[in-house]
This record gives structure tokens, C-alpha cells and sequence, in this order.
């Protein structure tokens, strides 16, 4: 009875610590593990580019002062087969009018309309 009790104390408390890693993992990576949406949301451009690097595409024009309304940075690259197409994703960042981030998204970027 007692190493029963024990067995289930010590599942119990595993499933626990899974659960946990699991809500940790999705608090700080709610859109895509390679990036911490909550240090990006807020930012500017420049603090955003310190971070990750230059961006993979972006509206700003070179040497342009104005921030961008938008930038990406690759994800998935696409890999056309012969019995599908597949376009590739980007990690999506917007900018308000005064150059901070307010949303993020992973998109499909499928070029020429």
C-alpha cells in the first residue's frame, strides 16, 4: 500500500512538471519558438533588428529614415514538390504609426498576388 501510494505521488507529480513546461513553453513562445513575442510587442524597429538581425523583408526603403509599417523574417522556406506548392512563412511583425510593434503573426508569403 505504501509503495503505491508513493507511485502515484511520484506520477502525479511528473504530470504536474510536464504541465508546467508545457504552460512556460506557450506563455513565452505563443507564436513561433524562435521568437519571444512578448520582448518584440512594444518595441521599435532598431530594438527588434538588435535582437534578431536584419529582417527578411520589410517596406522600408534603404536608408530611409521613416520606420517600416511592417518586416519578416523567414521561417520555413518554401519547397515546391511536384504534387504541391508550398509557400514560404514568415514571422510577420506590424508597426503603429509611431514605429512600435503591436502585432505578430506567422504568414504564408505567396509573391506576385
Amino acid at each position: 500500500m505504501k509503495k503505491r501510494i508513493t507511485t502515484i505521488i511520484v506520477v502525479s507529480a511528473l504530470i504536474a512538471l510536464i504541465c508546467t513546461c508545457i504552460f512556460i513553453y506557450k506563455y513565452n513562445y505563443p507564436t513561433y519558438y524562435g521568437f519571444k513575442d512578448r520582448l518584440i510587442l512594444g518595441s521599435t524597429f532598431d530594438e527588434i533588428t538588435l535582437m534578431y538581425g536584419e529582417p527578411d523583408i520589410t517596406n522600408q526603403k534603404y536608408g530611409s529614415s521613416t520606420p517600416p509599417s511592417w518586416m519578416g523574417y523567414l521561417v520555413k522556406p518554401s519547397r515546391p514538390t511536384w504534387w504541391d506548392k508550398t509557400w514560404p512563412e514568415y514571422y510577420y511583425i506590424r508597426f503603429d504609426k509611431n514605429g512600435i510593434a503591436y502585432k505578430v503573426e506567422v504568414i504564408e508569403w505567396r509573391f506576385g498576388g
